[in-house]
This record gives structure tokens, sequence and C-alpha cells, in this order.
């Protein structure tokens, strides 16, 4: 087995246009799938430390998901390290992953490009791709040339940033400028893939240049001697958790207060088994489970199983029952006593979830000092008009699961809930992401844990679990 380590970006803003950057997730999926399936170790560095900014998510692309749900891929970019405390001795590789964002936090940083000579000097390859070789620029090896100088690469060229209207935004031409630092540049036609191998310095042109990379670079580490760790040393520990672990272990459920489905003259509440049996969950792994509901006191309930071992089980419990009798209020708990907030579902979730301004700062609270924040079925409700200190929603940008438009309609609701939640939080910068009507379905994207079900409730807690490094 041969140790990479993946570089990325912390930058997350397109120069002066306000549009969103960061690494992107095709460049760094693709090639972490084929490491791993070759059986060598992937960790990871952000220049900023902990979760960077993303781009390239694709929602069709089941590759995107399956790494931003792997224990040893996506989950651990919440605790990923900065480059001054990786060990190039550590590695056999190096590589810098695209995005625009290194445009502005790649070039000059001391830290990479220390890593990049000494891994380069040491024997060891080093990759890059798209505008990741900005982190090559101003390389110099021992002797004081520029590693690139005399060598044949490729990066995204100047000529596609300007089609794309970037021309203007970036702080300099990156083709260019390797161009002035001696390296001998070649390209493919914009958009058509295009890798260039040169010694052990591996470079791809574009995003869909990546699967290519990944299996060259699986090739140059087939043929480089393995290179152990130096005595008393140890592999880079980025798959342990860096987050200050509160004691003892808490979960906060939140649940609704509203007992009436609109005007239908029937009854709701918090759906009972999507908390039981996150309930379960959390408590085999050590954590105790405290409540919150929006009005305090006792809230209404829906969904109860008599047939549910589980839900029995949890009603039955003389500290649950006296809990649910004298819920209190958001307003009334601190968030530094807990590492997960999880929204439960239930219809009367629509009503009173997203006015609970004091819920929504709890929640806000609780993620910003390193918690999760977890929703399933109808509790995402509590999601939509939550915003953090930096003034922008929650949801952003992140994928998010919930009950759906189409499964609102199949229970013949969508005329009696106050908003369609798929849509709201479409509306608040959420990337929705959806399966069938009523099957298992849930989703983790930096912190947020999602489901859209019922059925989804365990999966949100065990994914909630793993964000937390304690799966």
């Amino acid at each position: 087995m041969k140790s990479v380590l993946s570089v990325l970006t912390g930058h997350g803003e397109l120069g002066a246009g306000g549009r969103p950057t960061g690494f992107h997730l095709g460049e760094t999926a693709e090639p972490w799938r084929i490491l791993r399936d070759a059986g060598h170790r992937v960790d990871f560095v952000s220049v900023r430390g902990g979760r960077p900014p993303m781009t390239g998510y694709d929602a069709g692309c089941p590759a995107h998901d399956a790494f931003l749900e792997d224990p040893a891929g996506g989950l651990l970019l919440d605790r990923a390290p900065v480059p001054e405390e990786a060990d190039p001795d550590d590695y056999d590789a190096v590589y810098f992953v695209g995005g625009h964002g290194t445009m502005w936090d790649f070039r000059g940083h001391p830290a990479l490009e220390r890593l990049a000579r000494r891994i380069h000097e040491a024997g060891g390859v080093v990759a890059a791709i798209c505008h990741g070789p900005a982190a090559l620029v101003d390389v110099r090896l021992a002797d004081g040339r520029h590693l690139v100088a005399g060598r044949r690469l490729t990066c995204f060229a100047d000529a596609h940033d300007r089609a794309r209207g970037l021309d203007g935004l970036l702080p300099f031409p990156l083709q260019r400028t390797l161009q002035r630092r001696g390296a001998v540049l070649s390209h493919a036609p914009d958009r058509k893939p295009h890798v260039v191998v040169d010694g052990r310095l591996v470079t791809g042109q574009n995003p869909q240049s990546a699967r290519e990379l990944g299996e060259r670079l699986v090739r140059l580490l087939a043929a480089a001697p393995v290179r152990p760790p130096r005595a008393g040393t140890a592999r880079f520990p980025v798959s342990t958790p860096r987050r200050k672990r509160i004691m003892p272990k808490k979960v906060l459920f939140a649940l609704t207060s509203h007992g009436e489905l609109g005007g239908t003259g029937r009854s709701t509440g918090f759906y009972v088994p999507e908390v039981a049996h996150p309930a379960a969950v959390f408590r085999a792994a050590g954590y105790d489970i405290d409540f919150v509901s929006v009005r305090g006191g006792a809230p209404p309930q829906d969904g109860v199983d008599p047939d549910d071992e589980v839900v029995a089980a949890f009603l039955a419990d003389p500290a649950v029952k006296a809990a649910l009798e004298s819920t209190r209020t958001a307003a009334e708990v601190s968030a530094e006593d807990y590492d997960v907030l999880f929204y439960a579902g239930g219809h009367g979730a629509m009503w009173d979830f997203p006015g609970d301004s004091a819920l929504a700062a709890l929640a806000s609270a609780v993620y910003e000092r390193g918690g999760v924040v977890a929703a399933v079925c109808h509790g995402p409700a509590g999601l939509v008009d939550i915003r953090l200190s930096d003034g922008s929603h929650l949801v952003d940008g992140k994928r998010v699961a919930c009950f759906t438009n189409e499964e609102e309609a199949a229970v013949g609701l969508s005329d009696v809930v106050p908003f369609l939640l798929e849509s709201k939080l479409v509306e608040r910068g959420a990337r929705h992401t959806g399966t069938a009507a009523f099957a298992e379905h849930a989703v983790a994207d930096r912190r947020l844990v999602t489901g859209q079900n019922p059925a989804s409730a365990v999966r949100v807690a065990e994914l909630a679990l793993a964000e937390l490094g304690a799966a």
C-alpha cells in the first residue's frame, strides 16, 4: 500500500464576482476511488483546515455521493488538517486537486511548495489537475531550478477560462505563468480529457481528465518503491477526530408542538418512530438523549404503531415518559451541551418549526461550534430559516433530503401543508436529493444530515455519528 496526500483549496469566492468556488468534487472523487480500489491510502489536507468549499457536485453522479458519504472519503473533510501539519516523508505522492479557488491560495504557499519539493526529491510522484498546477508555479528544487522547467505538463487552458468569462476575475493566467517558468504545455480541445506524464510528474487538463489521471497515478505508484514511515512515527492521522468531545455526549431532539393537520380535522404531532429508532442508535453509541419542543410541555404524538417494538420500548421507558411530559423550549437549553440537534418529523413541524427563532438560533450555534444538525422527513422544515453568523442560510449549497413533493402529493396533503418542503428548501439554496417515494434515502453534507421519510430515520442517525467520527 502506498500513501497519497490530496490537497484541497480553502478559497470559496471567485474573485469579486460573488460566485462561489472551491475544490472540484469530480477531480477528487474519481481519483480517490481509483486509488482506494488499488489498495492505496488517501489522506486530505485543506489550505485553511476543516471542511473546504466545494464545487462540481453532480446530483446524477453516484460516485460523488459515494465519496461524500464514505467515512474514508468526504466524511473526513470536516476535520481536514492544514498542509503545515503534513510530513512529506510520510507520502509516496501528493495530488493537487483543482477548482478555481486554487488560483488564490495554492500559488506561493510555503507548505505546499515544501510538500511538492520534498516528495519529488525523495522519489515520489507529484500530480495536479485543472487549476491544481497553480501549486507548482513557484516550486523550486534543491538546485534552484523550477520543478516545471523543461517538463511536459498540462493545465486548464487560459483560452478556456476566457471562454467562461473568467479572464478578468483570476489573479493570474495559469497557462502563461507556467510557460514563463519553462514548462512545455500541451492541451486538448475544451472539455476533452488530456493527461501528460513526464517522469514522476503527472498533470491533467480539466475535470474530464480525472479518471485517466487516477489510473496513471496508480501505475506510477506501482513502479515506485515503498517508502516506509520513519521509525517511531505514524502516517498522518487525518482519520482521528480533531473536534473536542463534549462529555457526556448528548443528542437533542427537537419536536413539533402543532397538533392539527390544517383544516382537515385530523390530528398530527411529532412522528414517534422518527425519534424512537434514531434514539436507539444514539444510545447504543453512548449518547444521552434530551428533548425540546416548540412550546414546551407535552408535545402531541403521531405515527405510534403498537406492533413496533422499538417504539413500544421507547414510550415505556420511564425516563423518556417523564421527559416527554415536560419538554423544555429551545430558549431554555444551551448549544454547548449538545453534539447533535436532531429535528424529528411529523406534519406538525410544517406549521411551527420555521417560525421558532430560538430553535433556529440554537441549531446555528450547535453547528458553528462543530456539532451536527440532523433532520428527517418533515423535520427539515426547521432548516428553512436557519442562518449562520455570516448571514447565509445553513442549507445554501448543501445537499439536502426531505419529504418530497411527490410524497406529499401521494398522501393527499399538497394543498393542506402551508408550503411544499422540497420547493422551499430549494428556494433557500439547498441542492435537493431524493429517491423513489417512501424508500430510504439520507445524505450528509458538511455536518448537515437529512433523511427523506420515516424509513430513513435510522440512516440519518448513523450518518450523524459518522460525521462526528463516532461511527
